[in-house]
């Protein structure tokens, strides 16, 4: 699976064109971190850039923009990290012990993950995205068909440590995905159901809806890409494809959740005080408060997760999907506690594991039982 180099040069001219006539700071604002991350995309796969910053007659004017833009998403997630402080530690704090209570298994085995041939690949990957209707086979068929996602790419992908991202512009109302990973395997498969779970966030309610959250300031950024792609294990285990490999990342997911404890314990609530462009945008703190981000991120979108299948389970389909969606659209105009309780679940339910301690123990059990680990 390669990108479509003609479709992101076309692309990119389409941004660059739209830019030079569209400067005011709502445009800006609007969607040209779109325009300057698939340029990064383009330098990698086609070895030259775009220039974004030529269409702007002050280029200092706009990185001053950039650094105003940054400040207010920070200063969004600073707020949200004040307001959920003692919540996020409590809840966290009480997942850790569970998991060092059940003695939950943290080893990868990773040698035992399958692989697949290129079709066999793509028809699963369609097979399962079949069952949530026309519009999401129809996005799906459009990345594979139009060559929007790129397997071997050798490039660092974004800050931290991610090895699959996609990468979308809402002046286009698409984007593109990029994977490390050379083989059609479990691993990346699963990587893509969950890039392509961002992808469907992405176009079929933030790009219409035309969102201002910002994706710094979306606590519940990961929750949609989280849920598909959960849900892909139980697909692969239900059908009896690949059962191993679909249990072995399961743990993987679940035990990614802990990683949250560490990242609030070890950073004090006053830390989520700081306000002055000149302390937060300093490349330490930064980098310290992406990284609390991304754990807590993908924390509360696995923790989410495993609520709404819980929901999945006990109702209707059409029930279901209807309130997954109004979730998924609602989600900037709600607190944390507001959402959770929008599903019906109690916000104390939520916080002490009611719901999501029994299936990662239940999955706890399969694995063991399944590798005689401990015995």
């Amino acid at each position: 699976m390669q990108s479509n180099q003609d479709r992101l040069i076309s692309d990119l001219k389409r941004l660059k064109e739209y830019y030079k006539k569209h400067q005011k700071q709502s445009d800006i604002t609007f969607d040209y971190i779109g325009f300057y991350v698939l340029d990064k995309l383009a330098i990698d796969l086609l070895g030259f850039s775009f220039d974004p910053f030529s269409v702007f007659e002050d280029p200092n004017e706009i990185q001053s923009l950039f650094e105003k833009m940054s400040c207010q998403e920070i200063n969004s997630f600073n707020t949200f990290m004040r307001d959920n402080y003692e919540d996020l530690f409590t809840l966290f704090n009480k997942l850790n012990k569970y998991l060092i209570k059940i003695d939950y298994p943290t080893l990868p085995f990773h040698k035992l993950i399958s692989g697949y041939s290129e079709k066999d690949f793509t028809d699963i990957l369609l097979s399962f995205f079949s069952r949530y209707g026309n519009d999401m086979y129809k996005l799906v068929k459009k990345y594979m068909d139009e060559d929007r996602i790129v397997m071997s790419y050798n490039h660092k992908i974004g800050e931290g440590n991610s090895t699959a991202m996609h990468i979308g512009s809402k002046k286009l109302k698409s984007g593109y995905i990029i994977m490390q990973h050379r083989s059609y395997n479990d691993l990346s498969l699963s990587s893509l159901v969950h890039e392509l779970g961002h992808a469907y966030d992405r176009e079929s309610f933030i790009y219409p809806q035309q969102k201002k959250l910002r994706e710094f300031e979306d606590y519940f950024i990961e929750v949609p890409s989280s849920y598909f792609e959960l849900e892909f294990y139980d697909y692969l285990i239900e059908q009896g494809i690949h059962v191993d490999g679909a249990n072995i990342l399961k743990n993987d997911r679940y035990t990614y959740m802990d990683d949250a404890f560490p990242a609030v314990c070890s950073t004090d609530k006053s830390f989520f005080n700081q306000r002055e462009p000149s302390i937060i945008l300093n490349i330490e703190n930064y980098e310290k408060r992406s990284k609390v981000r991304e754990e807590i991120i993908y924390g509360i979108g696995i923790y989410t997760t495993l609520h709404l299948q819980y929901l999945r389970e006990n109702m209707s389909y059409k029930e279901f999907m209807k309130l997954f969606y109004n979730f998924i659209s609602l989600r900037k105009e709600r607190t944390l506690q507001s959402s959770i309780e929008s599903l019906g679940i109690s916000y104390d339910d939520f916080i002490n594991g009611t719901v999501a301690y029994p299936k990662i123990e239940e999955s706890s059990l399969s694995l063991k039982r399944r590798f005689k680990i401990y015995e």
